[in-house]
C-alpha cells in the first residue's frame, strides 16, 4: 500500500518540473520572437534605406549634326553633302524616389577624330525629380573641315557627381560610349552604345 505522503512529492515535483519546463519553453519562444523582430526591422529598415537611395544612370544620348556644303540634285532638290559640326546630349534618368542634384565633372565629345576639351558651358549641373529625366548638352563640337565620309564614329566620356543631401558622401557616374553618324541627310542613322557600362562610386 502506498504512501498518501510520498504520492503527494510525487505529484508536486511533476506539477513543478512541468511548470518549469513551460517556463523555460516560453522563455525561449520571447527570445525567439526577439530576434525575429530585430531581424525583420533591420530588413524594413534596409528596404526603406533602399527606396530612397539616390540612383542617377544613363538613359539615352541625342546626337544632332549641322551640315553644309549643299549639292544640288535637281530644280526641285538639294542635299548636304557634309557634316560641319556635332552636338551631343546626355539623358540622365533619376530611377529612385528622392530628387537628385547632380553636376557634370568632365565630359570630353570627340568625333571623326577631332575634339575639344575647352569649352565654356551654359550650365554644369541641375535637379532631375523622381522617375524623370533630363538632357545634359555638350556645346557643339565645330568641324573644320566639315566631315563628308560616312559612316563617322565618335566618342563620348562623361563623369557626373549627384546627391540628394548635400550632407551625404556625392556619388559619381561615369561611362564611355561610341556613337556613330550614317550620314548627313535628312533621315541618315544615328546609334550609340556604351564602351564602358555606367559605374557608380
Amino acid at each position: 500500500m502506498s504512501d498518501p505522503t510520498q504520492d503527494s512529492n510525487y505529484l508536486t515535483l511533476i506539477v513543478t518540473l512541468i511548470g518549469a519546463c513551460a517556463s523555460i519553453l516560453a522563455a525561449a519562444v520571447s527570445a525567439w520572437m526577439a530576434v525575429e523582430t530585430r531581424r525583420m526591422a533591420a530588413a524594413t529598415k534596409r528596404s526603406v534605406d533602399l527606396e530612397y537611395l539616390p540612383i542617377l544612370g544613363i538613359r539615352d544620348v541625342r546626337i544632332v549634326v549641322a551640315t553644309t556644303n549643299v549639292v544640288q540634285i535637281d530644280a526641285q532638290r538639294s542635299e548636304p553633302t557634309a557634316v560641319s559640326a556635332v552636338t551631343v546630349a546626355i539623358e540622365l534618368h533619376n530611377a529612385g524616389r528622392v530628387v537628385l542634384n547632380y553636376r557634370m565633372r568632365s565630359m570630353r565629345v570627340t568625333f571623326a577624330d577631332r575634339t575639344t576639351d575647352t569649352q565654356q558651358y551654359l550650365s554644369r549641373g541641375g535637379t532631375v525629380l523622381p522617375a524623370s529625366s533630363t538632357f545634359f548638352w555638350h556645346p557643339m563640337l565645330a568641324l573644320d573641315p566639315p566631315i563628308s565620309t560616312f559612316p563617322a564614329k565618335g566618342r563620348v566620356h562623361c563623369e557626373f557627381e549627384y546627391w540628394h543631401d548635400p550632407k551625404d558622401k556625392h556619388a559619381v557616374l561615369c561611362a564611355e560610349l561610341e556613337y556613330v553618324v550614317g550620314g548627313c541627310t535628312p533621315g541618315s542613322t544615328t546609334t550609340w552604345v556604351f564602351i564602358d557600362e555606367p559605374t557608380a562610386a
